[in-house]
Parts: C-alpha cells; sequence; structure tokens
C-alpha cells in the first residue's frame, strides 16, 4: 500500500475490509463477495505481483498491500496503513494459509529407511519437523485476530466493533494423520475462535470460523482430482457459508464453526459441558472481561 492518504467522503463511509491471502483461491473471492456487499477492501498477499494485478482488476474500491502473515510487523503495517487511510476496519478475513511441507512430526521416513538398509539407523540424527506451516497458519492467524480486534475497538459508533472470520478447515474437526501439523493449526484456529468469542462480544466483535473441505484452490489444483467427492467443497458452497457468516446481525455468528461439506454448509456447535462453564464463568471473574484480560 502507498503511504496513507486522505479518504474521500464516499470512501469513508464504506466499510472497510482486510483479507489475508487475497491474491487468489477463497482470499480471492471473499473479497468479491465483499465488494458485491458495498466494502472497500485492503487485500495482503505475500505475492505482490498477482496481489497488485487482482487489485487493479477488482477495481478503485480495492489496494494491495504486501504482506508476510507470519510476520508481526508485517501484520502490524498493513492494519496501520488501513486505518490510517479509512479511519476503521470493519471486517477481517483470516485467510492466508499454506500446505504442510517435509519433513513433518514423524521425522525424515525416506532418511530412515535408507540408514536402515546400511544397518545405520542409530546413526541418524534427529530430524526437526518443518515449523512453517504453524507459523502461518496458526502463529499468522492469531497475530491477524489479535491487530482485527485491537483496532475495531477503535470503530465508532454507530459502527462500533466488527467481524472476524476465520478460515480454518474440516481437518480442524476431522484429524488427518498424513497431515499432522496442518490438522492442528486449523484444530487450534477453531479453538482460537470459540475461546475469544465470549471476551470479544464484549466488544461488539463478532469471531466465527469457516471450515471447508478440500476445495480447488492453487494450494489444492494439483492434488483435487485424486480425491473423493465427499471431502470436496466446491468454492459456491464456500462463499455460502462466508456470506452467511457476512451478513449475520450483530453477535449472531459470534462464535458460530461452520463445516463445508459436499452436500452443502453445517454449523457445528460445540456443546458445553458444566466443567467448561466453569472455566468460561471463572475467566471472566479473574480477567474482568475482555479489556482486563
Amino acid at each position: 500500500m502507498s503511504a496513507p492518504v486522505s479518504s474521500s467522503a464516499s470512501e469513508s463511509s464504506k466499510p472497510v475490509a482486510i483479507v489475508t491471502g487475497a491474491a487468489s483461491g477463497i482470499g480471492l473471492e471473499v473479497t468479491k463477495l465483499l465488494l458485491a456487499r458495498n466494502y472497500t477492501v485492503v487485500l495482503a498477499d505475500l505475492n505482490e505481483a498477482l496481489g497488485k494485478q487482482q487489485s487493479e482488476l477488482l477495481g478503485p474500491h480495492t489496494s494491495f498491500v504486501a504482506c508476510d502473515s507470519s510476520s508481526w510487523e508485517s501484520q502490524v503495517a498493513v492494519f496501520k496503513a488501513t486505518f490510517a487511510r479509512f479511519g476503521r476496519v470493519d471486517f477481517v478475513a483470516a485467510n492466508a494459509g499454506i500446505a504442510e511441507s517435509p519433513p513433518s512430526v514423524y521425522g525424515d521416513k525416506a532418511a530412515a529407511a535408507a540408514a536402515a538398509l546400511q544397518g545405520k539407523q542409530h546413526d541418524l540424527e534427529p530430524t526437526k519437523p518443518n515449523l512453517k506451516v504453524v507459523d502461518v497458519n496458526l502463529v499468522g492467524v492469531i497475530y491477524t485476530v489479535s491487530l482485527a480486534a485491537q483496532y475495531m475497538r477503535l470503530n465508532a459508533a454507530p459502527r462500533a466493533g466488527g467481524k472476524i472470520v476465520v478460515t480454518a478447515s474440516a481437518l480442524g474437526i476431522h484429524p488427518m494423520p498424513a497431515m499432522p501439523l496442518y490438522t492442528t493449526t486449523k484444530h487450534g484456529l477453531i479453538g482460537l475462535t470459540r475461546a475469544t468469542a465470549p471476551f470479544l462480544s464484549q466488544s461488539h466483535i463478532s469471531i466465527s470460523a469457516i471450515c471447508p473441505a478440500i476445495t480447488e484452490t492453487p494450494l489444492t489444483h494439483s492434488m483435487i482430482g485424486a480425491m473423493p467427492p465427499a471431502i470436496i467443497s466446491t468454492m459456491d458452497a464456500v462463499l455460502r457459508g462466508y456470506a452467511s457468516l457476512v451478513d449475520a446481525a450483530g453477535q449472531d455468528a459470534a462464535g458460530k464453526v461452520l463445516e463445508i461439506t459436499d452436500d452443502g454448509v453445517h454449523e457445528r456447535p460445540f456443546q458445553f459441558p458444566e466443567l467448561s462453564r466453569n472455566w468460561i464463568e471463572a475467566a471472566f471473574l479473574l480477567g474482568g472481561g475482555e479489556g482486563g484480560a
């Protein structure tokens, strides 16, 4: 994004959104959905060339800023520039994500097999897992949610607060042994959504999560043809789920987790047992609500 500039009256009257991972895939389609709902949208993505191109194609109510979602400083720059330009942040799609890359938590199995063939398995050094997927998919989204909450608290009435939608995954609900670190990050995002919803609601901020199955995007294009239909989500269904969260009134979507399956959009409510309720009540008593936590 260029240096902050004064917004026009018509521009400042529009709600303002930030979408991470906006240059392609679900993020790009969510950007289009928001534009159709009269938002001004800031596209944030690591792919600078593609992001600039998409912003130019989408028109004057968008702007692009290069952003490494795993970097706190990079994300702070996005939110600072957006707030300086428009004076508010109304909606944030915490959407940036990457696939898991080896070595995983299981170590380097190929190297272990080769060493075993040579009778040298006891000489093999342990392999450190590649945690980049954790840095982007979990830590990066924690940064996005934190910044969204801090800037949305600055929004003036009558449009106080805002909405955050986290792009989690069906693998945040169903474990995938072949992708343990990716699964871990997406389970973490559902936990983050459910844990923060009660406190954020105090500031008129709604947070919810959407959990697509495998959806055809640049990230999944090479694998989707080999997948059974039951674990594929259409982009249309994903956007219907997103739209229901964007359009929800007030706090109606707070804490909601929507799974997108081959047959549509399904809410996956968490039924709080009595012990969980006791923990939540204790949190309010000890923290004094979101502002004091």
